[in-house]
């Protein structure tokens, strides 16, 4: 079958109802109970708590529970009710809140939708003026008439790859013109890829090693910043997302990982006080480096659902290079309080986390779990008494963390 419009499907074998595979259903319900689960617990906690907040900031947490909560509610609804009706001459789908109709002869041709981690779905892309895209779910459980019918479409994948190409002869060309050579633009391959491995490397070295002189810590702060330097001097050569397999590099990965290592960082030593100075902190620092991305990259102009996505992605560095600079930069003389650890605890998942728990102190009238050091929580036994160390910041968000109880002067925690 080379052109749809030619292919005849036998009306009497029709109509065909797909729905999602057990597997899937059983991932999409789990996922989703999970969620609503997890923000149940949330908001029941945020009700019950002792500790002191605002209407306004009390609102906004029970609305993220609530937007949560929908979520969940959203897949276990997805897992039951979604499902594809197939014509002779047409295919219907039937998601949550919307039905999506093409008939075939309103059909351009077929193309892949990449997830990510090797998953992608069909996408069947209408003629102009017939309407929108409709995108199949991967979870899909299909058979060989689904298949025949879907295959028999025109491939529009093998147009995207010669569109690929084109692109990156164009951006070749923009460089040359640009006054750089054939070596210079082969070496920028080599340059992206290495700059890749410089972040895991530099990322893994500042989680797993010692940083007394927070070298690690400065440079994974500077190397989105390197990225975006690197995209505005050598786009549309160098840009911030991109087709998988596109023969342009992509930097994307380096705003990302390295405010992921900053955050584990941070949640390992530096306990900022109270939740809406480091949320805002969290909101300004991510919209500031996407921000600029957006500035340099035409690319990432063009296709601004990617750039919202880098902005949730980004989280990590807002709120990881925020609260490590915030400390870092911290030139005030810190208030030391003696506190009784009441307990201890161990988490285990993909990597271990050790917590002490503490009597209530200063800002923390409820207590605190302090995340510490393995070697930190192997010196201390519950009953022991720490120093904790409450700074103001030098980005005005108050912060402690875990120190020495040998000199200045000390209160005592009631």
């Amino acid at each position: 079958m080379t052109a749809h419009t030619q292919d005849v499907f036998d009306p009497k074998t029709y109509p065909r109802t797909y729905g999602l595979s057990v597997a899937g259903k059983w991932m999409v319900s789990a996922l989703g109970l999970i969620i609503f689960s997890l923000s149940l617990a949330g908001g029941i906690f945020f009700l019950n708590s002792d500790n002191a907040r605002t209407p306004a900031g009390s609102a906004i947490l029970l609305a993220l529970c609530g937007g949560f909560a929908l979520m969940g509610i959203y897949l276990l609804a997805v897992a039951i009710f979604y499902r594809v009706i197939l014509q002779a001459d047409s295919i219907k789908v039937f998601e949550i809140y919307r039905r999506r109709y093409l008939a075939r002869e309103e059909i351009e041709g077929r193309g892949h939708f990449a997830y990510g981690q090797g998953m992608s779905a069909w996408v069947l892309v209408p003629k102009p003026g017939s309407g929108t895209k409709i995108k199949l779910s991967s979870l899909l459980k299909t058979d060989k008439a689904f298949l025949a019918w879907i295959h028999s479409l025109p491939d529009l994948d093998l147009g995207k790859k010669r569109a690929a190409e084109q692109e990156r002869t164009a951006a070749i060309h923009s460089l040359k013109q640009r006054g750089f050579a054939e070596s210079t633009i082969q070496r920028l391959r080599r340059i992206a890829g290495g700059l890749n491995l410089v972040v895991y490397g530099v990322g893994l070295a500042g989680f797993l090693m010692r940083d007394p002189d927070h070298v690690l810590t400065w440079a994974l702060v500077a190397l989105p910043w390197v990225a975006i330097l690197l995209v505005a001097r050598f786009a549309p050569y160098y840009r911030f997302g991109g087709p998988k397999n596109s023969p342009l590099p992509d930097l994307s990965l380096v705003l990302i990982i390295p405010g992921l290592f900053l955050a584990l960082r941070a949640l390992q030593g530096i306990a900022p006080v109270g939740w809406e100075r480091p949320l805002l902190l969290t909101v300004w620092g991510s919209a500031m480096l996407v921000g600029a991305a957006l500035w340099c990259d035409p690319w990432l102009k063009r296709h601004r659902g990617t750039a919202v996505l880098l902005l949730i992605l980004c989280c990590g560095y807002g709120y990881g290079a925020g609260i490590q600079v915030n400390a870092l930069l911290d030139r005030s003389t810190p208030q030391k309080y003696r506190v009784i650890v009441t307990g201890k605890n161990v988490s285990h998942g993909k990597s271990t986390s050790y917590q002490l728990k503490l009597a209530p102190w200063g800002p923390n009238v409820s207590g605190q779990d302090l995340m510490v050091s393995n070697s930190q929580y192997a010196g201390t036994r519950t009953g022991d008494t720490v120093c904790m160390l409450l700074r103001s910041g030098a980005l005005r968000v108050a912060w402690s963390e875990l120190g020495h109880c040998d000199d200045a002067y000390q209160r005592t925690a009631p």
